[in-house]
């Protein structure tokens, strides 16, 4: 199959629009070598002359065969331009401004931006972070994922997705303990979380010691599981946090195969009043995708 020389045509355009060999290096930002060097491939490569010939020298007088080219090359290359514009422009109009924590973000969010750029390359998806929920006359994302208990007053609220409270620590750390891993007598890492409170847990499976208060603290579900990941004891972490840590072994269950449902634990939420663009409603669609898989 022949190809059609794009780059020796676009350099044909620039020769055709600006009349000499060096006006059109200087456009096209290149040396004038290269642009007659250009001129030769495209003429060795139709077979005929594009410009005509004087006295052993080319001149920019263009055959009936370059006129011809040079119109189609022209148009060609201007109308791709536009579209191309068009394009990058259409892509500005379909940008989204997603808000969430910082943890949420890093943890849940960011391993699954891949597949978003592959089935929505056409949505430009911006992430900013913040740990408290925005005030209605505060909030600049188009919508924002929470995680608590919603709904909350004066937003738009709507359930994402379910989570659940998972007990985690390091391989090294549970291989530490000389195979007689005790959860009651492991160094405890607490998160600001509400949700995540080892006091529940405690209520719940009554597996912990005396001392559940005990322990470093932490401000945010990421930091505390960078320090269960360096084997400074054992997290109470959201799954949709640990979830990947978990899969590449950086972690492991730490609390014998128990959980703590946190049902509607995670959220969108929309300025009130606001019209919900179609890229937004697509952007919350695949994320409820991604929370049921």
């Amino acid at each position: 199959m022949n190809y059609v020389p794009l780059n020796l045509l676009r350099t044909f355009s620039a020769i055709y629009e600006t009349g000499g060999i060096r006006a059109a290096a200087r456009s096209l930002d290149i040396a004038h070598s290269a642009v007659s060097r250009a001129l030769r491939e495209l003429e060795g490569y139709l077979d005929v002359d594009l410009v005509e010939k004087a006295e052993g020298r080319r001149i920019l007088s263009f055959t009936d065969e370059g006129d011809r080219v040079g119109r189609a090359a022209a148009k060609a290359i201007n109308d791709l331009e536009r579209t191309l514009d068009s394009v990058k422009r259409i892509r500005g109009r379909a940008s989204v401004v997603l808000e969430t924590t910082p943890s949420f973000a890093s943890r849940w969010l960011f391993p699954r931006l891949g597949d978003f750029e592959v089935e929505l390359p056409w949505i430009e998806l911006s992430v900013t972070v913040d740990q408290r929920i925005s005030s209605p006359g505060q909030m600049r994302a188009d919508f924002a994922l929470r995680l608590g208990n919603g709904p909350w007053n004066n937003l738009n609220c709507e359930p994402l997705m379910d989570d659940e409270l998972i007990a985690v620590a390091s391989p090294a750390y549970l291989n530490s303990q000389n195979g007689r891993f005790d959860l009651s007598k492991s160094q405890l890492l607490h998160d600001r979380d509400p949700a995540a409170s080892w006091t529940g847990w405690q209520n719940l499976f009554s597996n912990l010691s005396e001392n559940v208060k005990q322990g470093p603290r932490y401000t945010s579900g990421d930091l505390v599981l960078r320090a269960a990941e360096r084997g400074m004891g054992v997290a109470l972490s959201r799954r949709s946090l640990a979830e990947e840590s978990l899969e590449l072994g950086r972690l492991v269950d730490a609390g014998g195969g128990r959980t703590m449902a946190l049902p509607q634990s995670i959220w969108t939420v929309t300025p009130p009043h606001s019209q919900i663009r179609k890229p937004v409603e697509k952007v919350i669609d695949w994320l409820k995708v991604q929370g049921k898989g």
